[in-house]
């Protein structure tokens, strides 16, 4: 992520402020937009906008990290409950970090 520019994260959060002004109160990431980074950017919003009520979706990685799941990959190769809870715990820890 080192190549990422401040002035590309200002105009993030400029543009999700833009939106909570217009009323929008749902906002879909997902942990594979820069592994978590847009979640982290998300939970900065949140907390400038405490008092708002706001709807948060993210998605995960499938635990193989092959892209999209297809059909023919077994359920239990992308999907174990324990990695559903590291990603969980992973996108929770990104949006309301200290």
């Amino acid at each position: 992520m080192e190549d990422r520019k401040e002035s590309d994260d200002v105009q993030s959060l400029e543009s999700l402020n833009l939106g909570l002004e217009k009323f929008v109160n749902f906002f879909n990431t997902a942990w594979g937009y820069e592994e978590g980074y847009i979640e982290q950017l998300l939970g900065q919003l949140i907390k400038n906008y405490p008092v708002n009520k706001h709807y948060k979706a993210s998605k995960m990685a499938t635990k193989n990290f092959k892209w999209s799941a297809k059909s023919h990959y077994k359920f239990e190769e992308s999907y174990r409950a324990e990695h559903i809870r590291t990603y969980m715990e992973r996108t929770l820890w990104n949006i309301d970090q200290e």
